[in-house]
């Protein structure tokens, strides 16, 4: 996954979400990781162990 950089701004607005843009990026990159190696495309959270092993079979 390419480095991601968050910036906070202030600016006199009301408290909102922070962090959340660049979390919605690591299951993709997760689920993708797991399809290298292993063949198994998992299009569901959470992934499991049983989830990869069920896509496996598949």
């Amino acid at each position: 996954m390419p480095e991601v950089a968050v910036t906070v701004i202030a600016n006199g607005e009301k408290a909102t979400g922070v962090g959340e843009p660049a979390v919605t990026m690591i299951a993709p990159a997760i689920g993708n990781a797991i399809f290298n190696a292993s063949g198994a495309r998992v299009r569901a959270l959470p992934i499991t162990a049983e989830a990869v092993k069920g896509a496996m079979k598949a």
